[in-house]
């Protein structure tokens, strides 16, 4: 799914019965009203997408405070520019773990049992499937 999307298209192929009989159909689905598509719920996955940036931030907010916090013990600049090589080496793995965890595309959550409809816009043929034969009449027979 996309981002944005609140149903699925499916495309059925065949429907199975429990009798194994297979029934060619390549037709799409509907919900139970005859729309377009299958509805259900839909997780966008905000927190794994923002919570990963949330977390990446707090990350290197403490650790310029305890660069600052470091330079101002000690009234020297080389534990800053230390700290600085350390900093822009844990913004460039956040940026990347964050371009990762940005495209994860949304779920969408159907329950089992949930009605879903086959819109069928041509004509299926069972000849292969079932075969009529004619009975004779047996009290129309003298």
């Amino acid at each position: 799914m996309d981002d944005g999307m609140d149903r699925l298209f499916v495309i059925w192929q065949e429907i199975r019965t429990p009798n194994n009989i297979i029934i060619p159909v390549y037709s799409g689905a509907t919900d139970e009203l005859g729309a377009s598509g299958v509805q259900g719920w839909v997780d966008h996955h905000y927190l794994k997408r923002f919570g990963s940036a949330v977390l990446l931030s707090m990350i290197d907010d403490s650790l310029a405070i305890l660069a600052d916090q470091i330079a101002g013990k000690d009234n020297k600049n080389n534990y800053a520019n230390y700290t600085e090589n350390t900093r822009d080496s844990a913004k460039e793995i956040a940026n990347t773990a964050l371009e990762k965890m940005i495209d994860i595309k949304p779920t969408l959550y159907k329950n089992q049992g949930d009605l879903v409809g086959v819109y069928v816009n041509r004509d299926i043929d069972f000849s292969k499937v079932y075969k009529l034969t004619r009975k004779k009449n047996v009290n129309n027979a003298r």
